[in-house]
């Protein structure tokens, strides 16, 4: 299982690089869930780092019910910063019910042509059904899913991602992160997920550290977890 870190500053970057990360996501924000970057930290990440780099596209905190003037924003931007040079977007929207918004997805497929790697992130966990939305999701032109199985952690919804796998195809990439323990990493293996997703804090390492500690990501941990998932 290949490991993607999750960062949100330059300095972060370059260290989630040195320590072992096969691939990071960029974003800002992270005590919100994360929020879109600025342009001028996406090129300076991409410009300095040889793995690839994919970035959150998110234009507000809160819900993932997006007026059509932000859907918009969305897409401007995505297009932006795959104009950098990244490797790809993590976007995702819901419609008023709590179910996928298809139409959102295939209006940024469409924009950003097939090759660019699109993955929706964590909105389904907080869907009306993440079973019906990883129904919808595995027909979409999408690469792959970022989620927790619905729940407020990874070792929470740890069965609900198998049911998840075996309802993808294999050519989409089912991606575990949200409150991930290194503990969790043994499991996952066993159920084909394709990437782990981790700000590698040090509570990745330690139950016992608070949850609102510095999500920054700590060397130490991210060796670690290279050498679990390895």
């Amino acid at each position: 299982m290949p490991l993607e870190i999750c960062v949100t500053s330059l300095p972060s970057a370059i260290l989630a690089e040195q320590s072992g990360a096969d691939r990071i996501e960029l974003c800002t924000d992270l005590s919100c869930g994360g929020l879109t970057p600025s342009l001028d930290l996406v090129q300076a990440v991409i410009r300095e780092l040889c793995i690839p780099v994919h970035v959150l596209v998110r234009c507000r905190a809160g819900d993932f019910c997006y007026t059509a003037e932000e859907k918009n924003i969305m897409i401007c931007s995505a297009q932006k910063i795959m104009d950098l040079g990244a490797t790809g977007v993590v976007i995702g929207a819901l419609r008023a019910d709590g179910s996928v918004d298809d139409s959102y997805i295939h209006e940024v497929r469409a924009e950003l042509g097939p090759k660019s790697q699109i993955i929706f992130h964590r909105a389904i966990d907080v869907s009306s059904d993440v079973m019906a939305a990883t129904r919808e999701l595995a027909r979409l032109p999408i690469d792959g899913i970022l989620s927790s199985g619905g729940q407020d952690s990874v070792a929470a919804g740890m069965d609900q991602l198998c049911h998840m796998r075996q309802m993808l195809p294999a050519s989409m990439d089912l991606i575990a992160g949200g409150g991930l323990h290194i503990k969790d990493v043994d499991r996952l293996s066993t159920i084909d997920i394709s990437w782990i997703h981790t700000s590698a804090s040090r509570r990745a390492i330690d139950s016992a550290l608070a949850k609102s500690i510095d999500e920054l990501p700590d060397a130490e941990v991210i060796r670690e977890l290279k050498a679990q998932v390895s």
